[in-house]
């Protein structure tokens, strides 16, 4: 028993003198990984900003009272060139030797062990928005020559190519696309375009981007989804080019009101595609020279305006659009369509069709409910004969569905 009190004893001692001796070592292992933390956080937040941006990374490595390093930033900051080439970039810069810049050193050491051999000042390092290392290395000559604007030319390219917007696609994109998809395959070309005519660009890139891509010779970037809205785009293109040559075609024989209201819908729905370019233009000059009638394009595009509040919760709203070209188009064949509109408008909605079924599930029949008196419903068949069912022989669903309606008399 004491052997074993002294065995147990000299562990603890033993265990206490180890755990003295390491403690140091622990200490200085928990503040290298902090450092190390530190260190990646330089680079960690560059790398972020630029894959927000889908745009490529540069850091410059650069001390003070560096001459080559103050030329490059003079170069940077009056060279047309270099600045275009810039604006496709996320640019940062980190004190030369700190134990940042080795942070970002030994990554592009660890993705490529033969770059950067000769780092010196002022440091270039170029990496993709998914982190690639594309260049690490020193920029040798004052100021930066045409190897450095090949450099810069070569990290956009590997990132994708040129980017327009830092704007990432709205999140409404894909939905809107598949939204589209769905009225143009039941025949809705108007209402297809006019959802996706938001996410229509018209190929108006930039000046600036239009400048890097004659300098660069690259391609503006796709993004995600863009491939799949261009098809569209085209097919679209297609159907409402014979929407607008039908209704011209027709304009003569039909009344120009109407026509001028479809136009206006046309235009809308396919004023931003690139192949209508000039096109609607034409065929208002065309349609307002041989109706004559003052104000015609307004009074069609306020009308216009007014149907496109129809799809709105309210009829308010649109009754409100309707009343507006009566007001200020009085005595005109808008006021007359607008009235008439107000009026259907206003009239009591009629309930929709659904199928009403008996207690015993044997018989079922499709129809409109007109009326509800509590023990009672009036029904108008599909076919347009009105029956009247007692409550306690329809169904149980039908009997639920019929305490939600308010009794009438």
């Amino acid at each position: 028993m004491p052997g074993n009190t002294f065995a147990r004893l000299r562990a603890g001692v033993v265990a206490a003198i180890v755990a003295v001796l390491l403690l140091p070592s622990v200490v200085q292992a928990q503040a290298a990984r902090q450092a190390k933390l530190a260190e990646s956080a330089f680079f960690s937040e560059a790398m972020a900003r630029a894959k927000e941006s889908s745009r490529p990374l540069i850091v410059f490595g650069v001390n003070e009272g560096c001459s080559c390093c103050a030329a490059m930033k003079q170069a940077l900051a009056t060279q047309p060139e270099l600045q275009l080439l810039m604006t496709q970039y996320v640019s940062t810069e980190v004190r030369f030797g700190t134990r940042e810049f080795v942070a970002i050193w030994d990554e592009a050491l660890r993705q490529n062990p033969h770059s950067g051999h000769a780092i010196g000042t002022p440091a270039v390092f170029i990496f993709t928005a998914k982190g690639d290392s594309v260049y690490a290395g020193r920029k040798d000559g004052v100021p930066p020559d045409d190897e450095f604007k090949r450099q810069l030319i070569a990290g956009i390219e590997r990132n994708g190519g040129l980017r327009g917007s830092a704007k990432s696609p709205t999140a409404s994109l894909f939905p809107d696309i598949s939204r589209a998809r769905h009225l143009f395959s039941h025949g809705n070309a108007p209402a297809a375009a006019t959802i996706i005519s938001k996410h229509i660009s018209s190929e108006n890139v930039s000046d600036e981007v239009a400048a890097v891509a004659r300098l660069t010779g690259l391609k503006v970037a796709r993004q995600i989804g863009e491939e799949e809205l261009d098809s569209l785009v085209q097919q679209l293109s297609e159907k409402g080019e014979l929407l607008l040559q039908t209704k011209m075609a027709a304009a003569r024989a039909a009344d120009d009101t109407r026509t001028a209201v479809k136009l206006a819908e046309l235009e809308r729905a396919f004023g931003s595609f690139p192949s209508f370019a000039g096109k609607f233009d034409t065929c208002w000059k065309s349609l307002l020279a041989r109706a004559n009638v003052p104000h015609l394009k307004e009074q069609a595009q306020l009308i216009d305006k007014a149907r496109q509040a129809e799809s709105g919760p309210e009829a308010s709203q649109a009754i409100a659009a309707y009343e507006q070209v009566l007001a200020a188009y009085p005595g005109t064949k808008a006021a007359d369509l607008s009235e008439l509109r107000i009026t259907q408008l206003r009239a009591p909605k009629s309930a929709p069709s659904r199928l009403w079924k008996s207690k015993s599930g044997q018989l079922s029949v499709n129809a409109a409910l007109v009326a509800f008196d509590g023990k009672s419903a009036q029904l108008r068949t599909d076919e347009g004969k009105t029956i009247t069912v007692a409550l306690d022989a329809l169904s149980a669903e039908d009997q639920q569905f019929l305490k939600t309606v308010k009794p009438q008399n």
